[in-house]
């Protein structure tokens, strides 16, 4: 995951991605995925949710990309 997501926290990520490349994304994710053990939420965001996330301190912000998603 570390080739187009930025580590927010250990097993939180951000990262901008079009529909095409969420789908590849997990595809290689549930390729490793032990469905018993582990789990992968996927959240997306709408241009409205972005303007609305509090964010303390300066850190790398996908929000300030165009399409997004939380892995």
């Amino acid at each position: 995951m570390k080739d187009n997501t930025h580590r927010v926290q250990f097993g939180v990520f951000e990262a901008k991605l079009t529909s095409s490349s969420l789908i590849s994304l997990r595809r290689r994710i549930n390729k490793v995925l032990n469905p018993k053990e582990d789990s992968v939420i996927s959240y997306s965001h709408c241009e409205n949710c972005k303007d609305r996330v509090i964010r303390d301190g300066s850190s790398y912000s996908a929000f300030e990309d165009e399409d997004w998603y939380y892995i």
